[in-house]
């Protein structure tokens, strides 16, 4: 009986151990994605300031959209964004394929778990797409997490009216424009009298439709 308790316990302790290997995470696996998303989001700032032309990396051009934009710099990182997309989501728009294609990742709002450098994030009815003077236009803009801030002020580089810009959103103070004397959210759609919302749904933040990381969920 002393035997059995004693093997019992061993036992128990070998299974404790495996578990606790099986749940650290690969240290080289973690370094390698980091280095990803440090090439995106590097390849990103490369891009800012731009207002026209085809976008290029590598001998290889991306057309100069929001979509564009994201593809090019996940290129840059050696990953082809164009291939997640799965042919029954195909439609006009690319982006509405993209968001239609990562629906098996675990989509995340701001307060499960903040946003990473590289993710991806989109955006819903930025623009009246079908021109129906309606708030109905789904998924219309997609754009790329630079960093979070301690103050969960988010940056994001995406291509805009603009050109290719860095924006901001905030989700303490989601219809503010400044606080404190800084600037903490942008707007993404332009106020018009057919838009059939109040200004405060113009900011970025109140447009967000999730985030979701395409490299490691």
């Amino acid at each position: 009986m002393f035997k059995f308790k004693k093997i019992k316990k061993i036992l128990f302790f070998i299974l404790l151990f495996i578990l606790s290997v099986n749940s650290v995470p690969d240290k080289s696996e973690v370094h390698q994605i980091k280095q990803i998303r440090n090439r995106i989001i590097k390849q990103a700032r490369t891009f800012l300031g731009r207002r026209r032309g085809r976008l290029r990396v590598r001998k290889r051009s991306f057309r100069f959209d929001c979509s564009g934009l994201v593809m090019a710099c996940y290129y840059s990182a050696g990953i082809k964004l164009a291939r997640a997309i799965k042919p029954d989501t195909r439609s006009a728009s690319i982006t509405t394929a993209l968001y239609d294609s990562f629906q098996h990742k675990k989509w995340r709002s701001f307060d499960k778990r903040k946003p990473r450098p590289g993710d991806l994030v989109f955006f819903a009815n930025t623009y009246d797409r079908n021109r129906n003077r309606k708030w109905d236009d789904g998924i219309t803009h997609v754009a790329l997490v630079e960093k979070v801030t301690a103050a969960d002020t988010v940056y994001i580089i995406h291509r805009t009216s603009r050109g290719v810009v860095r924006d901001v959103m905030n989700f303490k103070y989601k219809n503010k424009y400044k606080h404190n004397g800084s600037k903490i959210n942008d707007y993404l759609r332009k106020r018009s009298p057919h838009s059939g919302k109040p200004g405060s749904a113009f900011f970025a933040v109140n447009l967000l439709a999730g985030f979701v990381d395409v490299l490691t969920e």
